[in-house]
């Protein structure tokens, strides 16, 4: 039942209890549907980098919520900036201000 609500509508998943937000299934079809509601994952899924990355997918700005470890992550944070340019901001300040970090963005858009 969890799994089909979660399905249709993604902020269900901030009623639930914390055994469904540990579960990587649940969240990852959640996180499919609004990436924003990586914010009520366990911390673990927001350290995976699979659930990270499906949540960015949907809503770029997701990585704000993403474990710090995803943020200095540059294929992470390229696929936030790709849904959401302005998710930069919720990037590693140190990736962020890497040289080059604005010409790999354009690359890795244009592959």
């Amino acid at each position: 039942f969890i799994f089909e609500a979660v399905q249709e509508n993604g902020r269900v998943l901030e009623y639930v209890s914390e055994a469904f937000r540990a579960d990587r299934e649940i969240v990852l079809a959640a996180v499919c549907r609004d990436g924003n509601v990586l914010q009520e994952a366990a911390e673990s899924l927001k350290a995976d980098r699979e659930v990270v990355l499906e949540a960015v997918r949907s809503n770029g700005f997701a990585l704000r919520h993403a474990a710090a470890q995803l943020r200095k992550d540059r294929d992470v944070v390229f696929e936030a900036m790709r849904q959401a340019e302005r998710a930069e901001h919720f990037a590693d300040p140190e990736l962020r201000d890497s040289a080059g970090f604005k010409d790999d963005f354009a690359k890795f858009c244009a592959s």
